[in-house]
């Protein structure tokens, strides 16, 4: 364990400030797309929805940029190099503008093309789809020019302004949708202007933050050998990222190949609780990450892992507290959350969905101890091509009549052979990484926490008939045995005397 505990309580609170972040972007996001749909309508929400997904195509660019950003940062700023930050920040800043460039002339050509051809849009309205297409273009462009700065809010670990420019960008969005109840001209104009706006005032919210708190970007330098670097490294991460985007996106289309529609509402439920599901996660690993790494950059392997533990613990423990109540009442909820007409299959797909959902956990951090140490061809490459492995499996299962939650079945058993083929690559790269070592520290303590949290309110699941009382019956009981569960089993002795002394404090 690190003699120094800031660092933990750094993390602590930074893990707090994104866990707020969440709570109030998800609060105002949903009353900002009831307003937004309120003065829209059906057709120009569908409209803006349907010209957007075609820039959502590029956010595997985002995503592989975000996680180059940040690894460079984090490992740079680890070693305390002054000149080397610079020179990461000069290449994050080429590299983005080229991608900025690249989703420019994609948008202007393929994409227009597609928009032209293939979208079904009434007639009276193409020309206003036309402008919000091009409104997205640019946005998608700009977000792209966004990620030095934010990855370098990330890595700096300034967590805090960080929330603060993302609470700012939902409560802008929230503002422009109450702005079209007084707007006379046409709202899907109006609004298309107003998100543009929103992307440009977030965009200088981060650069003006960087220019003057972040000493990285301060100065612009460039490396001919940084550059090189960080080109590899993300043209490398990017196959990852598009094999596991096509495995996402192409999960939905085989299911409607095979069985229409009506499955792909089920499916869509599923992710809906499955981003969720990564938002909870994600923000302890956000959190964990930048240590990480740092501490990799430095030679501290030891305190790495020690991170590396307790982030995958504590991220999973915190996972089963929302998971099991969802997987065991999840047809109750359904009901409750969406009304008596449940699309079928829908309990199965977000049940299914929801334990894929927990093996990406040991996954995505495991992932950032191979990332800090720049060697990520088979991670990408090699599991990045197991995914892709799961559609063709799927495809073959369908055509031989098998039923659809084999899709979800058949990504389960994918997900635990990359969690293997995740733990080996990361033990092979990291020598002082044991099988031994995680079996002690991660899997043994989160397997004994799992058995007997789910085991009673499973029991009384099947004991009591179903109803809505039963319902708040098993969610409290499954939330204060996994609580207890995990202070007795999940835990070790530093870590509930940590926690008995902070309640002896507070009384």
């Amino acid at each position: 364990m690190p003699s120094d505990c800031k660092i933990e309580s750094h993390i602590t609170r930074n893990a707090l400030m994104l866990y707020v972040r969440m709570l109030v972007t998800i609060f105002i996001g949903l009353y900002t797309s009831r307003v937004v749909l309120e003065q829209l309508g059906i057709n120009d929400f569908g409209i803006y929805g349907v010209v957007g997904s075609i820039i959502a195509l590029t956010e595997f660019v985002n995503s592989a940029l975000n996680s180059s950003f940040s690894r460079f940062f984090a490992y740079h700023i680890g070693q305390n190099n002054k000149g080397s930050q610079n020179q990461v920040y000069g290449s994050s800043l080429i590299i983005s503008l080229i991608a900025a460039l690249f989703i420019l002339i994609l948008g202007k050509t393929i994409g227009l093309w597609y928009f032209t051809n293939y979208l079904d849009i009434p007639s009276n309205r193409i020309e206003i789809a036309r402008f919000t297409y091009h409104c997205c273009v640019i946005g998608a462009a700009l977000k792209v020019m966004q990620l030095p700065f934010s990855s370098c809010m990330i890595a700096n670990e300034k967590m805090v302004a960080f929330a603060y420019i993302e609470i700012l960008n939902s409560v802008l969005r929230l503002s422009a949708a109450i702005f079209l109840m007084l707007s006379t001209f046409d709202k899907l104009y109006t609004y298309s202007i107003l998100i543009l706006a929103v992307t440009i005032v977030i965009f200088f919210c981060y650069l003006v933050y960087c220019k003057t708190k972040l000493n990285e970007c301060k100065r612009f330098a460039y490396s001919k050998n940084t550059l090189t670097q960080m080109s590899k490294f993300y043209t490398l991460d990017l196959y990852g990222t598009i094999c596991y985007s096509t495995r996402n996106h192409g999960t939905s289309l085989i299911l409607n190949h095979f069985f229409g529609v009506a499955l792909n509402a089920s499916n869509a439920i599923a992710l809906s609780i499955q981003n969720i599901l990564n938002g909870v996660a994600g923000n302890i690993i956000t959190a964990f990450n930048p240590q990480i790494i740092k501490q990799y950059s430095v030679g501290s392997i030891d305190t790495m892992l020690y991170f590396v533990f307790k982030a995958t613990r504590y991220t999973s423990y915190l996972f089963l507290i929302i998971a099991i109540p969802l997987i065991i009442e999840t047809e109750q909820i359904l009901h409750i959350w969406l009304g008596p007409n449940i699309p079928e299959y829908s309990t199965s797909f977000c049940q299914l969905t929801i334990i894929s959902t927990g093996l990406a956990i040991p996954i995505n951090i495991l992932n950032t101890c191979i990332h800090a140490t720049g060697r990520i061809k088979f991670l990408s490459i090699g599991i990045g091509s197991t995914y892709l492995l799961s559609l063709l499996i799927i495809y073959i299962a369908f055509t031989n009549g098998l039923s659809p939650n084999f899709a979800f079945i058949i990504y389960i058993a994918i997900m635990c052979i990359i969690v293997i083929l995740t733990l080996l690559n990361a033990c092979h790269l990291i020598n002082q990484l044991k099988l031994s070592l995680y079996l002690k520290n991660v899997i043994l303590p989160f397997c004994a926490v799992l058995a007997l949290s789910i085991s009673i309110p499973l029991l009384l699941h099947s004991m009591l008939d179903e109803s809505i009382l039963l319902t708040i019956i098993v969610i409290a009981v499954s939330i204060t045995t996994t609580i207890g569960s995990i202070f007795l089993l999940g835990l070790n002795t530093d870590e509930r005397n940590a926690i008995i002394a902070k309640i002896k404090k507070w009384r």
